[in-house]
């Protein structure tokens, strides 16, 4: 049996790459039984999708000054994210998701790719507030990597 790993990514590049050895891994991926691959990989997808859009639903105001600014900082400083991995995004309720694999998996390399072409601001964050596009793309792979550190799969 593959045992989980910690992962570390501190760029969205280096998120590629392990998302293509997972891709390359693909059927022998043991989940923690919590969420499906699909359903994994489409929740990454979209929190780069609405860094770019805008979330749906933000934390109340002085969260975005206090709280989350804090946890922001924390996060870049220890250079990995911790965070509950089965708490939705909030206001994705209802949202499109992809029923297989594959789509999942086209789907957050899109939004990737997305996110390293956008040439305008990025969305303020539900829960950090504003972030310039450096600390975007780190939490982005952060948030990547603790989600992909809950799968088992041959290295």
């Amino acid at each position: 049996m593959n045992q989980p790993k910690e992962l570390r990514f501190r760029s969205l590049e280096e998120a590629e790459d392990e998302l293509a050895n997972l891709q390359n891994a693909f059927p022998n991926i043991d989940t923690d039984g919590q969420w499906s691959l699909p359903v994994m990989l489409d929740h990454c997808a979209e929190s780069l999708e609405f860094s770019l859009t805008g979330y749906p639903e933000m934390k109340p105001e002085w969260f975005r000054m206090i709280v989350g600014p804090i946890a922001k900082h924390v996060f870049l400083w220890q250079g990995k994210m911790s965070h509950n991995t089965l708490d939705p995004i909030p206001g994705d309720e209802g949202m499109p998701h992809a029923k297989t694999e594959k789509e999942a998996f086209d789907r957050l390399f899109l939004a990737i790719s997305n996110f390293k072409t956008w040439n305008r601001e990025v969305a303020a964050h539900f829960a950090y507030g504003k972030l310039d596009r450096g600390e975007a793309e780190k939490l982005q792979a952060f948030h990547i990597a603790d989600h992909l550190s809950k799968l088992a799969y041959p290295i």
